[in-house]
C-alpha cells in the first residue's frame, strides 16, 4: 500500500500540466491509492484498506502515508521528490492556490513574504490584479514592480509571458534571473498560474547555466 510514488509522480506532472483536469482528481487518500493501484496494474489491490480497515479505511491511508502527503484543495496529494524540479514547482504553486483558498488573501501574502516560506531555492511570487508584485520573499526589494518591469538580463520581457496567461490557466515561463541559493544569475523556468486575477508562481534554475 505504500510502493506508490513513482507512478504518483508521474500522474501530478500530467495533471498539474493540464489544469482542465483538476476536477478530475480524487477526492480522497483512498481514492488516490485505488487510482495508483488500478494503474500499477494491480486490481486486486483496488479497495484495500476499504476491505482490510472498514469504516477507518481513510484514517489509515492518511497515517500510511502522512509523512509523503499535503492536503491540496481540500484532498491529500502527494508532493514530488526535489529531484524532479518541475513537479515539484508545480506542487509549491498549488500548496500556495490553496492557501489563498483557505487562510484568504492578506494571510497568505503575510507568508510568503517571509523567509520561512521558502524551501531552498523555491519561493512563491505573487502579483496582483493590477500586475504588481505582492509577494517576494527572495527579493523584497521587488515589490510594486509590475509586470511591464519584469525584464531579464538578456532583455527578454518575461512579464509579457505572465501577462498574457488566461484566467484559471497555467503556463511555463523561462528566463533568467538570480538563484538565491547561489546568488547567481541562471536560467529559471517559472511555472505561473492565474487564478481570480493573480498571479501566483514560483521557478527552479538549471544549475551551471548562466542567464548572463
Amino acid at each position: 500500500m505504500r510502493m506508490i510514488r513513482p507512478l504518483l509522480v508521474a500522474l501530478l506532472v500530467t495533471l498539474l500540466a493540464t489544469p482542465v483536469t483538476l476536477a478530475q482528481w480524487p477526492a480522497t487518500c483512498v481514492d488516490l491509492n485505488d487510482l495508483i493501484e488500478a494503474h500499477r496494474g494491480n486490481p486486486g489491490n483496488v479497495g484495500i484498506y476499504q476491505r482490510v480497515h472498514g469504516d477507518q479505511a481513510e484514517t489509515a491511508c492518511r497515517q500510511d502515508h502522512a509523512a509523503t502527503f499535503v492536503v491540496v484543495r481540500g484532498r491529500p496529494y502527494q508532493v514530488p521528490p526535489r529531484t524532479n524540479p518541475a513537479a515539484y514547482t508545480q506542487a509549491f504553486v498549488e500548496q500556495a492556490i490553496a492557501r489563498l483558498t483557505t487562510q484568504g488573501g492578506a494571510a497568505t501574502l503575510a507568508y510568503y513574504n517571509t523567509s520561512t516560506s521558502m524551501d531552498g531555492s523555491w519561493y512563491v511570487f505573487i502579483l496582483d490584479r493590477t500586475g504588481a508584485i505582492v509577494a517576494h520573499a527572495a527579493r523584497p526589494e521587488r515589490l510594486g514592480l509590475t509586470l511591464d518591469d519584469l525584464t531579464d538580463v538578456r532583455g527578454y520581457h518575461y512579464g509579457a509571458a505572465f501577462a498574457a496567461i488566461p484566467e484559471g490557466e497555467g503556463r511555463w515561463v523561462s528566463y533568467g534571473f538570480v538563484n538565491p541559493a547561489t546568488g547567481q544569475q541562471a536560467q529559471k523556468h517559472s511555472w505561473v498560474v492565474r487564478v481570480d486575477g493573480l498571479l501566483v508562481g514560483s521557478g527552479w534554475y538549471e544549475t551551471g547555466v548562466s542567464a548572463a
